[in-house]
């Protein structure tokens, strides 16, 4: 039963009873509100009764607790959702994106109101909608990026009492072993360290400098992080004193949705130092994602290094490849990579992002034991 009471408050330095009184209640899903009530007693409890008997009949089924949200169109909702996400004034391209990719999907399934999307079939609708754009080349990792955005909103609408759960939150992502297809190549450590010292002594293009598109490989080529992630990079993102130092990334500037502090060498760390003194807001703000590769193969000319040779391309998100196959090349333990390449699956590690050459492969033969031993073993 609902409870009726007046509250304390200080009034002048006096501790005095509130002139109204207040419903304390539990609503359907179980949980107590406090709502204000009238200075009236009989009115409240009149009120009260009200509130459970509108409870009550919620969870019998006779009132759908979601009668005025449903009157709003899903524009207003995703809105709503968009001002929501924009509280956060650094996320001005992850909002308009994510906004883009909900109303795909909506437009694409004809989703107009709350009510589609709870339909039974709403889950095929989304599922069909995705399959057709990948028909028409979208890659399944850009696939998941519309799922979970539209994800996103649909636990968001629930979360705010906007809409029950939706069977479209039942979809599961694609396996992206495959990555974007593309046939990548590493660079080895002979041609970055010549980009480097030529990008560095290059002039300004696509609005940075030679130097900051130094430091931008560099950082890229040392973390693994992707284009996107490094656009976001402030001074604070970075923490050189831990141990180990390491590159903290919020949940929402990363590909997984999960807050990151990727680890980066200790002498990498000194050297950042003295680079960051004095730098303030995004390090890379003009840095334009879907222009990278572009920009990069200015400076890979400069350096004289092939862009495309047989054993694939060198585009910036060959600098996280770069990465992940020096870590092979250093030894480092297969699961180890992977953690550090914040893969969910191990073959994306080994098989898309580990890209050794020919003659690494052969050179690595070397640490097998000498044949000759085993000839000298067989005469004795």
């Amino acid at each position: 039963m609902a409870s009726i009471y007046k509250r304390w408050v200080v009034r002048d330095g006096k501790r005095v009873k509130t002139k109204k009184y207040f419903i304390k209640y539990k609503d359907a899903s179980g949980r107590y509100v406090v709502v204000a009530g009238s200075e009236s007693k009989e009115i409240s409890r009149k009120k009260a009764n009200l509130l459970e008997h509108d409870v009550e009949c919620i969870k019998r089924g006779l009132v759908d607790p979601f009668a005025d949200p449903k009157k709003e169109s899903l524009v207003d909702h995703l809105q709503a959702f968009v001002n929501h996400l924009a509280a956060d004034e650094d996320t001005g391209e992850y909002v308009e994106r994510t906004k883009t990719r909900i109303q795909a999907i909506f437009d694409d399934c004809g989703f107009t109101t709350i009510d589609d999307l709870i339909r039974y079939d709403a889950d095929a609708k989304v599922a069909d909608a995705l399959k057709a754009r990948r028909k028409a080349g979208l890659s399944c990792t850009t696939s998941n990026h519309y799922l979970t955005a539209i994800k996103n909103f649909l636990n968001w609408a629930a979360q705010s009492k906007r809409m029950p759960q939706s069977p479209i939150l039942l979809i599961e992502k694609l396996p992206t072993t495959t990555d974007d297809g593309k046939k990548r190549r590493a660079l080895t450590q002979d041609e970055f360290a010549k980009l480097i010292e030529k990008t560095r002594k290059g002039e300004e293009t696509h609005q940075l400098t030679g130097e900051q598109r130094a430091w931008l490989y560099m950082i890229a080529a040392y973390s693994g992080l992707r284009a996107g992630e490094l656009y976001t990079l402030t001074p604070d993102s970075f923490h050189l004193d831990t141990n180990p130092p390491f590159i903290g990334l919020r949940a929402e500037d990363t590909k997984n949705g999960q807050p990151t502090q990727q680890p980066i060498r200790r002498d990498f760390a000194d050297m950042l130092r003295e680079w960051l003194d004095g730098q303030e807001g995004r390090l890379f703000s003009r840095l334009a994602c879907k222009r990278s590769a572009e920009m990069l193969r200015v400076d890979l000319k400069s350096a004289k290094i092939p862009a495309v040779t047989e054993e694939g391309e060198v585009d910036f998100h060959a600098l996280r490849v770069t990465y992940i196959t020096n870590l092979a090349r250093s030894g480092i333990h297969p699961k180890t990579a992977q953690i550090l390449a914040r893969h969910s699956d191990i073959q994306l590690t080994m098989k898309v992002y580990t890209k050794l050459g020919k003659n690494e492969v052969a050179d690595a033969l070397n640490a097998m034991p000498a044949a000759h031993h085993i000839a000298h073993h067989e005469k004795g």
